[in-house]
Formats: structure tokens, C-alpha cells, sequence
């Protein structure tokens, strides 16, 4: 069930960067077979049931690709931001209908300085995924998606290809994910005080037709 008089992603609290247009990031590729990603918006409908899922479609190239470090990515444009202040990055994903699953690392760089990065797994259900990157020191961050090789992924690397659909990435200040949180495919939570508000407006409607 999706809620149409729900406030969508970032109405009302403001993020400090949001996007859905994917076809604006960067694209890059690097190394033996390596490809940028093929973007395509409008592609699938989304958490909260508007059709503005992107998919994206990645391939790094075959394993042990040379160089060691073949990637291809999608990169946001620079993100300003206030020095010394953490931020969570958010976006959501699943798997495009019938793709095989994948993991897909995010990682939010500090240009020239430092980085995080978290190794994902995705489904065929909505999943929102937020990293919190590490305090601002240059007044700008980088967020990335993307398939890669590099060493320190060993332990839960990530594919070769990926099929995926995007929606929704947002920065908030500090180190909790805000906005309208939709469940996996099913619009936002409903509250109580609504369901118990609208068995009441049944069954009023209900005495009034007797």
C-alpha cells in the first residue's frame, strides 16, 4: 500500500543534499573490460510508489582484472559541507527484477584525505542503506557507489556485474539516516493513531447510513 498524502523523501526536513537524478553523477570505469555504468531513469517505481527508480547497471570487467583496482562507479556530484561535522549519506536499493544477487560497496570519500566504506547486499526488496561518513575536513565529500576489486574488500567482495535500481540518496548532518523511511516495498509505516483513526470514520459512516 503506498500513501499518497505521506510526505515524500525530504519533504519537511529538509536533507542537506538530495538527488534522484542519477543520469547527473559521474560515471567511471577502470581496468581490463571494465565499463562505466549505464544509467537509465524512470526505469521501475520507486519506495514510494512514484515510477522514478533508476537502474544502473555496472561491470567491472573480469576477476583478477589488471590492473588490481578495476572498478566502475557512479560518483554524486561534490557534496559541500561544514568542517569538523559528521554526515550520513543514504540511498535506496534493491535489484533490478531478475538480476542475480550482488554486493555493491558505498563509500563516501574525503578527497585526498580518507574515506568509509561499507560492502552491501542486495535483494529483490527495497532496502535503505546509510554510511556515515568521517568529519568533514575540506569542506566537500564524495559518495560513490560502485563495483571494485580493491584489497580491503577481500573479506566480502564485491561482483563482477551488477543490475541494480536506485532511488532516493540523500545527506543528512550527524550519524542517523532522517526523512520519510518506506519499508521494503510497501510505502511508509502506517501509525496506530491513523488505522485506529480510520476505523472510527468507517464505522461512524457506517451508523449514519442506518
Amino acid at each position: 500500500m503506498y500513501l499518497t498524502a505521506t510526505p515524500t523523501l525530504g519533504a519537511n526536513d529538509p536533507a542537506v543534499y538530495s538527488s534522484n537524478d542519477f543520469t547527473a553523477w559521474g560515471k567511471f570505469a577502470n581496468g581490463t573490460g571494465a565499463a562505466p555504468p549505464v544509467v537509465t531513469p524512470g526505469f521501475a517505481r520507486a519506495p514510494d510508489g512514484t515510477q522514478t527508480a533508476t537502474r544502473i547497471v555496472f561491470n567491472r570487467g573480469p576477476q583478477n582484472a589488471v590492473p588490481v583496482g578495476a572498478y566502475s562507479i557512479v560518483q554524486a556530484p561534490d557534496i559541500p559541507g561544514t568542517n569538523g561535522q559528521l554526515y550520513t549519506d543514504s540511498v535506496y536499493l534493491k535489484l533490478t527484477p531478475g538480476a542475480a544477487p550482488v554486493n555493491i560497496d558505498l563509500r563516501s570519500a574525503l578527497p585526498s584525505v580518507t574515506e568509509s566504506n561499507k560492502v552491501v547486499t542486495l535483494s529483490d526488496q527495497w532496502q535503505r542503506f546509510s554510511l556515515v561518513t568521517p568529519a568533514i575536513v575540506n569542506g566537500m565529500q564524495q559518495f560513490q557507489l560502485l563495483l571494485w576489486d580493491a584489497a580491503h574488500l577481500a573479506a566480502k567482495p564485491t561482483s563482477l556485474a551488477a543490475d541494480v535500481l536506485a532511488w532516493g540518496f540523500r545527506v543528512d548532518p550527524g550519524s542517523v539516516a532522517l526523512g520519510t523511511d518506506y519499508s521494503a516495498d510497501a510505502g511508509p509505516s502506517i501509525s496506530p493513531a491513523w488505522v485506529l483513526g480510520g476505523l472510527a470514520a468507517l464505522a461512524l459512516l457506517s451508523g449514519n447510513r442506518r
